[in-house]
């Protein structure tokens, strides 16, 4: 009767630690997929930001001088 316990405890024990490193793995997955999206969204964000500033001279809603001043903020 004892030792039926103790191979009861085994499985479950073992199943916790399996699910607990699953975890973990997926955590560490999460993380480095996260990571890596943020910096390409990065550079995204700043060639439209330089788009939208080209299209706004083009259009002569801002001023060579301006135009110029924006573009280094953006570099």
């Amino acid at each position: 009767m004892l030792n039926c316990m103790n191979w009861g405890g085994m499985w479950i024990g073992s199943l916790l630690a399996l699910a607990t490193f699953g975890l973990l793995v997926w955590g560490a997955i999460t993380l480095i997929k996260n990571s890596s999206r943020a910096g390409g969204n990065n550079q995204v964000q700043q060639i439209n930001a330089l788009d939208i500033l080209k299209r706004r001279y083009a259009r002569g809603e801002i001023t060579q001088a301006e135009f110029r001043e924006m573009k280094k903020e953006l570099q």
